[in-house]
């Protein structure tokens, strides 16, 4: 194992590469940080709602926050007592998430705890 100061500044220096390249879903320039979409659908009595989030540049994680906004917008309400419920808080969610920019000097928590898990997986491998 790494000593403590030698794995934090590894750590750090993957956040900062990852955060500072090029983004894994188009090739697009950075920066690449964590975006999460909010979707919900619903039949009658039965509703689902997930939030799945992805490591992508600004425009490829406002993509998939629209796609999942427009999806709940059609799919979204058909269920009763939830559908009516969650279908606006995703809404929102996506809303707020679109109009979140990164910081571009800067690495988001969640970017961090992320590359931390895959250097973590990585190590064990």
């Amino acid at each position: 194992m790494f000593p403590e100061s030698a794995a934090e500044g590894n750590v750090d220096a993957f956040v900062q590469k990852l955060h500072m390249g090029t983004c894994p879903k188009c090739q697009g320039s950075g920066p690449v940080d964590v975006f999460t979409a909010h979707q919900v659908w619903s039949a009658l009595f039965l509703t689902s709602w997930k939030s799945t989030p992805q490591v992508s540049c600004k425009s490829c994680g406002t993509k998939s926050q629209v796609q999942a906004l427009l999806f709940s917008l059609v799919l979204g309400w058909w269920g009763f007592p939830w559908g009516l419920i969650m279908t606006p808080v995703q809404i929102v969610r996506n809303v707020r998430g679109m109009l979140r920019t990164p910081d571009p000097l800067r690495a988001s928590p969640e970017l961090e705890r992320l590359a931390r898990v895959q250097l973590a997986s990585q190590q064990a491998a």
